[in-house]
This record gives C-alpha cells, sequence and structure tokens, in this order.
C-alpha cells in the first residue's frame, strides 16, 4: 500500500498516474543532471510496492555504493570517460560538448556497457594479437550485426574517443575502432510536400500547430523552439542562441511572428483561466508550453507528434490519398530554407549552419523540368 500521507514520503519522492518518480527538490541540482544528460524525473516503481521505491530511492541518494568495474574492462575505460572528461570544462569554464551531445554520449555509453563492458581491453596490439581482448574484429561484429546502422556508427564513435582518452590517461597504447568499417551514411532527402503541410495543420490542435507554424517560417531546431521563453523575446525580435552550434540570432518581426507569438499568449492565459494546472503552476518563461503549463520533453512532442501523423493519415486514407511516410519534425526545417532560398535568402545564414552542411543536409526541393513534347 502506498504511504498515506505525501508527507511519508522520501524527499523528492511523488505519485504521478500510479507510479513513484524521484525528482531533484531544487532548480540547480535539476539543471545540473540535465547538464549530464540524465533524466530529471527517475521512474522508482508502481504504486503499492513501497518497498523497491525506497530501495531506488537509497540508490539515488547515494546510500549504497554502485558496483565498481573490474580492472581492465571497457567497462573500467567507460566509466573513467564519463566521470573525467565527458563533462570536463575548457579553459573558458564552458563545456566543451553541448548538453544535446552529452545526453546522446551517456546513451551510448549505456548500451556499450551492456554490450562490451564485460569484455577486457588489450593494452598493445601484441596483447590483442593473442586472442581473448577486444579487438577489431568485436567492433566490426558490432557493427554487422546493428539493426540501426547510424546509430551503430555513433556507438562506434564514442567508444574510439574512449579509447583515446584510455591512452592518455595510460590505460592502453591499442584503440580496437581503428580500422573497422563503418556503415556509409546518407543525408536525408524527404521533401515536405504543400498538401502534407495543409492536412498537417488543419489537423493540429493548439500549441502544436503554432510550433509548426513557427518552424516553416523560422527553421529552428525543435529543441529550441522547445526552450524558447519569453525572456528571449524583446521589442527589436526574438533572440536566439542555437543548442547546435552556439550562433546567436536576432529574429526580426513580422506579421505572422508577431501572430504566432500572440496566440501562444493566449493559450497560456487560457490555460491559467481554465486552472488546468493546479498541481503544477504554469511556467511563464516557456512560450510553447504542454498543458501543465511546462516545456515538451524530447519524448513527450516525440508522441505528440506521432499522434497527429496518425491522425492525418487516418483522414487522408479515408478521402482515398496516401499516407504521410517517414516524415519528422525536423523535415520542416529544410522545408523552411528551400522556401528561405526561393525567397533569395542565404539558405546557410537561414540556419545558422556552414554552407557545406546547409546544401548537403537541407537542401532537398526537387528540380522542375519540362518534357519536350
Amino acid at each position: 500500500m502506498p504511504p498515506r500521507k505525501l508527507s511519508d514520503l522520501p524527499l523528492g519522492v511523488r505519485v504521478i498516474r500510479g507510479v513513484y518518480y524521484w525528482e531533484p527538490s531544487t532548480a540547480a541540482e535539476r539543471a545540473a543532471r540535465k547538464a549530464r544528460g540524465k533524466p530529471i524525473a527517475v521512474r522508482l516503481a508502481k504504486v503499492g510496492d513501497e518497498t523497491a521505491m525506497r530501495t531506488k530511492w537509497a540508490e539515488l541518494m547515494g546510500h549504497r555504493e554502485p558496483p565498481v568495474p573490474s580492472a581492465g574492462t571497457v567497462a573500467e575505460i567507460l566509466d573513467r570517460y564519463e566521470r573525467d572528461e565527458l563533462h570536463a570544462i575548457n579553459s573558458r569554464g564552458l563545456p566543451k560538448r553541448k548538453p544535446t551531445t552529452i545526453v546522446g554520449y551517456c546513451y551510448s555509453l549505456k548500451v556499450l556497457r551492456e554490450r562490451l563492458g564485460a569484455r577486457e581491453y588489450a593494452r598493445n596490439e601484441v596483447e590483442a594479437s593473442r586472442g581473448g581482448k577486444l579487438r577489431t574484429m568485436d567492433i566490426q561484429r558490432f557493427l554487422r550485426e546493428a539493426t540501426a546502422q547510424t546509430m551503430a556508427n555513433r556507438h562506434i564513435a564514442v567508444l574510439s574517443d574512449a579509447f583515446r582518452y584510455a591512452k592518455l590517461c595510460g590505460l592502453t597504447e591499442y584503440n580496437p575502432c581503428l580500422g573497422a568499417e563503418r556503415h556509409k551514411e546518407y543525408p536525408r532527402d524527404r521533401e515536405v510536400l504543400d498538401d502534407e503541410i495543409e492536412d498537417l495543420l488543419a489537423h493540429a490542435d493548439g500549441v502544436l500547430r503554432l510550433m509548426i507554424r513557427f518552424v516553416l517560417i523560422t527553421g529552428w531546431r525543435v529543441k529550441d523552439i522547445r526552450d524558447l521563453t519569453t525572456f528571449q523575446v524583446t521589442d527589436a525580435g526574438i533572440r536566439v542562441r542555437q543548442s547546435k552550434r552556439g550562433r546567436r540570432q536576432l529574429w526580426q518581426w513580422s506579421p505572422e511572428l508577431r501572430a504566432i507569438l500572440s496566440e501562444a499568449e493566449e493559450l497560456r492565459g487560457a490555460l491559467r483561466a481554465r486552472g488546468a494546472t493546479k498541481r503544477r503552476s504554469i511556467d511563464e518563461q516557456v512560450v510553447f508550453c504542454t498543458r501543465l503549463g511546462r516545456a515538451f520533453t524530447r519524448e513527450g512532442f516525440n508522441t505528440v507528434w506521432g499522434r497527429l501523423r496518425e491522425k492525418v493519415n487516418a483522414a487522408r486514407l479515408a478521402n482515398g490519398k496516401p499516407g504521410i511516410q517517414d516524415l519528422h519534425f525536423h523535415d520542416l526545417r529544410a522545408r523552411a530554407s528551400d522556401d528561405a532560398e526561393d525567397a533569395g535568402q542565404d539558405r546557410a545564414r537561414f540556419l545558422g549552419n556552414d554552407p557545406s552542411v546547409a546544401h548537403r543536409h537541407y537542401a532537398r526541393r526537387v528540380t522542375k523540368l519540362r518534357p519536350l513534347k
């Protein structure tokens, strides 16, 4: 049975939809976990299993020492890399890697620990040639057996960087990732068509519709849109420092941009008027907020976007039209860049990318030709 009172729960633990979750009690702790790529809210156990909940909570609080990886294993290198290198700061006191990059690295480290963590690493090529240690052929097998080839490339890139750091630390002189042939990657070329945009806007509700309109005129990345706050909104326009490239931009006002921001403000006011957030207060800093008044998480936004695609496809199939296949929200950024170039703007400057990256990954509009007869 769950505790009779909320005060009986350990510090930071609360119940959400029949599940115990733990969350840091201070904003500084939440920001620190987010910067390290760790989830802010951690699932502990289902309501009714209080023993499991308190055990997991004790581990999070550091009351139980985590198991120490065996010396000489890949897990030793991965743990040392994550602890001492991944979150290291440079001479200016800024993280060497962006928070979004660190999140991806932490996920790869988790996968690598599960698959290769127990393997022993060789300290040099001679030791590797004797067998029994992690070798290049094992890395090649990891890549060949992967179902998600691009993600497997990312995992091996992280592992190679971890071995690079291990060499600096004097743990090994042998990197098994060197010489392994990775999968060939191709830039995404999905073009968003006019009728698809019309159907998306027709079936999208509330804040998601505003976010679609916003990306179509700005080409922002979805993370920058989710994290947009009212503090960035000024009389001169909207200021942004890109989450990926770190480039600073000032987006000047246009009639459509003003209309989107005004409608977003009305939505936040409607949430307060309906009292939809009695348990949580509206965060007035977030421009495109959820029904609970908070910024969308990556997983939460992907869920909402997936539901919209299902809704649009059902309507299109009912009208005898083909469904929308393999459409990502990020593809709308490419559509905006094509529209910007058609309007005479520089694609790379509009996106905040290097010219080579902008043209390789975001130039997707097909060339229109006429038949001879």
